[in-house]
């Protein structure tokens, strides 16, 4: 099976970069914090004032895949009755329970 990569990866909008911060719960400094950053940066990209580069695309784009593997493995699962109303019908005992990996990890101040 041959991978193709795309030769010329396109830049991000303006509007993407505000969506994914805005999916990120990041403000435009906690990018700046964490990608070293002057906190005008942001502001010029958004403005359209200055090209936003492509290692901005890749650098959001895996924030972004962290964020969905952390949901989906290390969130805790809700109880049926907490993440359900009370009106909605019941799920389906042989509904699949997502995978959780949360139960492997050590508790955060273990070994401290």
């Amino acid at each position: 099976m041959e991978t193709q990569f795309d030769p010329a990866p396109q830049p991000m909008t303006p509007q993407q970069l505000r969506e994914a911060l805005e999916a990120l719960d990041w403000k435009q400094v906690d990018l700046c914090r964490r990608a070293g950053l002057t906190q005008g940066t942001p502001s010029r990209w958004i403005a359209g004032t200055n090209p936003i580069p492509l290692w901005v695309s890749a650098y959001l784009g895996a924030m972004l895949d962290l964020q969905r593997l952390a949901d989906k493995y290390l969130r805790p699962i809700k109880p049926a009755s907490a993440a359900a109303p009370a009106d909605a019908p019941a799920a389906s005992p042989a509904a699949p329970v997502p995978a959780r990996l949360a139960h492997l990890l050590p508790p955060r101040n273990a070994g401290t």
